[in-house]
């Protein structure tokens, strides 16, 4: 990947995100810092390209973390395999080719923070009715590449679920949430259905979204005490 690619990413992240969060991304092949002792047990089993991107994420996780001046920091695997932060933090990893990123900040200013990084390719036809909604669906008839559009719904529902597990304590399927758009603003709401319709509403969460580099780039985030939520 050429520098300016990577560059373009990093700016499409740090201009989607709220202040107060801190960005750590770079390339996988280029981020060999050994682990902490609390997130060695979590490797065990993996394969070699698997702890390549486990080892990555961990290393721009705690590059994150520094930047908001916490070191050294580690970030272990929890009972549920979702990513451990220390105490006082929240954050989110996402890796997809070559690339991997990783999102930080303090509770006081965010409650809850996912990021999900996915090719800027068409989804599977095969997919398409197990990750959209029907209204998705519908919505997607009207645009001249719909299935390109579908995978950006694939990635905003993942940002959103790294969002809400942490907090909420729920396991979400992709038909429990409908993606709104805005594209005008980079931005998008989830409604929620189902079991998920009085958890998540278009007021609860905001979301961003951008393509950079050959990428789909969606953050999810939830204000903490000192935060503000906007739809701007």
């Amino acid at each position: 990947m050429h520098e300016t690619t990577l560059m373009e990413i990093q700016a499409a992240i740090a201009r989607l995100l709220p202040p107060g969060v801190a960005v750590s991304a770079g390339l996988i092949a280029d981020s060999a810092t050994p682990l902490a002792a609390t997130e060695l047990p979590a490797t065990a089993r993996m394969s070699a390209r698997r702890l390549r991107e486990f080892s990555a994420g961990r290393h721009h996780a705690r590059s994150a973390l520094g930047r908001l001046g916490l070191h050294p920091a580690a970030v272990a695997v929890g009972p549920d395999r979702a990513p451990r932060w220390p105490a006082g933090f929240v954050g989110s990893i996402s890796h997809a080719g070559d690339v991997v990123v990783a999102v930080a900040a303090p509770c006081a200013a965010t409650r809850a923070i996912g990021i999900d990084l996915e090719p800027a390719v068409a989804l599977d036809d095969d997919l398409l009715r197990r990750v959209c909604r029907p209204e998705e669906c519908d919505r997607l008839t009207a645009l001249p590449s719909p299935l390109q559009r579908a995978k950006l719904i694939f990635s905003a529902k993942e940002s959103l679920y790294k969002c809400v597990a942490p907090v909420m304590g729920i396991f979400l399927e992709f038909d429990d949430v409908e993606i709104l758009f805005d594209d005008h603003l980079e931005r998008f709401r989830a409604r929620g259905h189902g079991r998920a319709a009085a958890l998540i509403e278009p007021s609860t969460i905001t979301g961003a979204f951008a393509e950079a580099g050959g990428y789909w780039i969606t953050a999810a985030w939830q204000p903490g005490p000192a935060g503000a939520q906007e739809w701007v």
